[in-house]
């Protein structure tokens, strides 16, 4: 081996070493700072606002509804009081359930107009139109049962059967809560299918 191939050689392998400690020195000062970390937010929006399409339907939907429980709920009350002597306690329960349906109706409309305008975080907003949601399952429910059990026609009297029917409609109201926020949470956050399916 000639001279210049062995001082070639070492040339490369000193060239070698002064690389590796390079690195090592480079490696132990990104060990010791601090890494940069990088938070943020991904949005979009849609041509008709930040709902999704699968969504947007339901302002118009709730609309229609907002306007024709509007129209029930006025021409019930104008009966309600041309025949108040003759007005029984299912009377109040189905204007309870009309009334219940224009909140939800009204509520649910702002809330996804809401939503679709500035995304934010509207829970209380939700839990209104959960609690809108119950009255109105829940009256409507009582209403069917007492109709089954004959009140007003061959059954003038449910005390005896006022406990169970305060029993299963709280019951009820608890299930319709629980699902009610189970599907509220499934939108905004991850939520197990059987969650939903439970509630």
């Amino acid at each position: 081996m000639s001279k210049e191939s062995y001082k070639a050689g070492m040339d490369g392998i000193n060239e070698r070493k002064k690389h590796l400690n390079r690195v090592r020195k480079y490696q132990s000062q990104s060990d010791l700072e601090p890494h940069l970390i990088i938070k943020g937010t991904v949005k979009f929006r849609n041509t008709h606002g930040y709902l999704s399409a699968q969504k947007y339907p339901n302002i118009q939907y709730n609309a229609y509804f907002l306007a024709l429980f509007t129209c029930l709920c006025f021409v019930w009350t104008l009966g309600m009081h041309e025949y108040k002597n003759k007005i029984v306690a299912i009377h109040w329960m189905v204007a309870v359930v009309l009334y219940a349906c224009w909140f939800e109706s009204l509520f649910n409309l702002i809330y996804y107009k809401s939503m679709n305008s500035t995304p934010k975080d509207y829970s209380g907003l939700a839990i209104v139109t959960i609690i809108a949601e119950v009255a109105r399952n829940v009256f409507s429910r009582v209403i069917v049962l007492l109709t089954a059990l004959g009140y007003g026609i061959t059954t003038l009297d449910v005390r005896a059967h006022q406990i169970n029917i305060v029993v299963m409609s709280f019951i009820y109201a608890i299930s319709l809560i629980l699902a009610g926020a189970s599907s509220s949470m499934k939108e905004n956050y991850y939520t197990q299918d059987s969650t939903v399916f439970i509630a």
